[in-house]
């Protein structure tokens, strides 16, 4: 639970429409990050396979745990991580590489791709509240390296990762004038702008995505006095050229009374396939849908904001999968969505324990699920370690459900 709250620390953010300026601050108090921390790993019968110290986890392939640590395990201001891999056949960990001056990692901004993990990464000095630049890793498991491929003194925490047709694509908010959208291709480390907006029109883009046939790009219109922002899904060919621009405002519920724009949230996870649409923002708005005649319509709706109802997504092809999180008590439900049929099934995976909650879950394509569980937020549980269980999608006992009764069942 404190890397929650931490996490929420260091991602306050001040927006400022006219002049696109973005700031973001940390409370003097509390020392950059976390120490590190025991990781217990299970398998599906529940038996312990492995321990490991981290910082955090990185990615889960079919076959492995990416993470990371600090070479010394303490957390205050210390900015150099050591990245490892776990392997689920060995159970043993190996030595990755190092990323030295790290400020921070921007969250949900991993993806893994034919035995490699491309993280985007703030680089700066946490003691000064520094930022110096924005870079993508490549963290390559077959050669068992770490490459820096991409790099700017320009960009933002808002900034995204995203792939299609094996090439990244990475956009930026560049300092007061513009943003943009990079493409990197994998295999020749050649790099080019492919999508531009002026912030000078109120026009800002949020994040991408892609299904491999078009380029998805979520984008922001602010009015001049911030009282009706609109947020548009923008569809574009895979030459780059613009198809169509979808109003979104039907995604968020108006019986829902904010004090603060939903439009202006960071976006963690975005997701596209088949026509359906999977947006979180990871503030009050969750929502699954289909896109279609112009509009998008709903299947699920969750505006409510509280914590023990959020979404958790892993990037997939064909599924999407949501899980009812909770804190400080059990609510773990799975969920997948099959993009093809458009059918829902939800399972309550056999992993609830005493002082413990589900904090996330992470699948891969082939169908491996990890759960990621934190000792509930109480002074007497300081110390007890993460709790990783991993499961194959044949273990868990997934049933049919419809949106209604999902919905229901969420609540």
């Amino acid at each position: 639970m404190k890397r929650f709250f931490i996490a929420l620390c260091i991602a306050v953010i001040l927006f400022s429409l006219t002049s696109c300026q973005f700031a973001y601050y940390v409370a003097e108090d509390i020392e950059w990050g976390l120490d590190n921390t025991k990781a217990v790993i299970y398998n599906e019968s529940k038996t312990e396979i492995g321990q490991i110290k981290i910082h955090s986890s990185e990615a889960i392939l079919s076959d492995k745990i990416v993470y990371s640590k600090r070479p010394g395990g303490l957390a205050k201001y210390s900015s150099t991580f050591d990245y490892y891999c776990f392997d689920l056949k060995t159970n043993e960990s190996e030595y990755l590489g190092t990323i030295k001056n790290v400020y921070g990692s921007l969250a949900h901004q991993e993806l893994c791709y034919n035995e490699h993990v491309y993280i985007l990464i703030a680089l700066g000095e946490p003691s000064k509240d520094e930022i110096y630049e924005y870079a993508v890793f490549d963290i390559d498991l077959e050669n068992k390296e770490i490459n820096k491929i991409h790099s700017t003194k320009e960009g933002h925490i808002y900034d995204t990762l995203s792939i299609v047709n094996g090439k990244l694509l990475i956009s930026h908010l560049n300092g007061v004038e513009s943003c943009s959208v990079v493409e990197y291709n994998i295999e020749t480390g050649e790099e080019r702008t492919v999508i531009t907006s002026d912030c000078k029109t109120r026009n800002v883009i949020r994040t991408t995505c892609s299904d491999n046939e078009h380029v998805y790009v979520l984008r922001v219109l602010y009015s001049e006095d911030r009282t009706d922002n609109k947020l548009f899904l923008d569809t574009y060919d895979l030459d780059y050229k613009l198809l169509s621009s979808v109003d979104l405002k039907d995604i968020f519920d108006p019986e829902d009374q904010l004090e603060f724009d939903q439009t202006d949230q960071i976006v963690c996870n975005f997701l596209i396939s088949n026509g359906y649409m999977l947006y979180d923002n990871r503030s009050t708005a969750r929502f699954l849908g289909k896109i279609e005649n112009g509009s998008v319509k709903s299947i699920i709706r969750d505006p409510s904001g509280l914590v023990d109802s959020a979404y958790n997504v892993y990037k997939d092809d064909r599924y999407f999968m949501l899980a009812k999180l909770g804190y400080n008590e059990s609510a773990d439900k799975l969920v997948l969505f099959d993009t093809e049929s458009g059918s829902l099934k939800i399972c309550e995976p056999d992993i609830s324990e005493e002082n413990y909650y589900l904090c996330s879950v992470h699948k891969t394509p082939d169908g491996l699920i990890m759960f990621d569980m934190l000792p509930d937020n109480e002074p007497e549980l300081e110390g007890l370690p993460i709790k990783w269980y991993i499961f194959n999608e044949s273990d868990l006992d997934f049933k049919d459900i419809d949106a209604q009764d999902l919905e229901a069942e969420l609540q």
